[in-house]
């Protein structure tokens, strides 16, 4: 092979798959694991090519593991938070300090504030023009 990704999907095995297609999601995957799943015949398979001996996991591991964050978060659950609002705080504090924003009689003020520039990471020549006073 030695060609990465390009190299395996030229392999006889994947070619009747569609990989733009695919990229696109508009085609289903041949085959999508499962994250909880060992995929192999007999667990002792994988002693066969681990180097790891002598650990044995007892049940406070099985609920230690169970709970671990693996980044793959259900669909279903990030549809529930959604749903139940717990973020809509965050959401009622980004539009008052939108409006307190716009609104020139904020704290009493009769001059409409300026409005916040994003924060973004100045550059190397930026700054060090500024520090000479070129700009201002």
């Amino acid at each position: 092979m030695g060609d990465g990704a390009a190299g395996v999907r030229k392999h006889p095995v994947f070619q009747n798959i569609n990989f733009k297609r695919l990229e696109v999601h508009m085609l289903e995957p041949p085959f999508c694991p499962d994250p909880q799943a060992v995929y192999c015949k007999d667990v002792m398979d994988i002693d066969q090519f681990s180097t790891v001996r002598g650990i044995y996991l007892d049940a406070t591991d099985t609920t230690f593991y169970s709970q671990l964050v693996t980044g793959c978060v259900p669909i279903p659950w990030q549809n529930e938070m959604i749903e139940s609002g717990c973020f809509q705080d965050i959401n009622d504090r980004e539009d008052r300090e939108a409006r307190e924003a716009q609104d020139p009689r904020q704290e009493g003020k009769s001059y409409p504030k300026k409005p916040a520039r994003p924060l973004q990471k100045e550059g190397f020549f930026h700054r060090l023009f500024r520090r000479a006073g070129c700009l201002s």
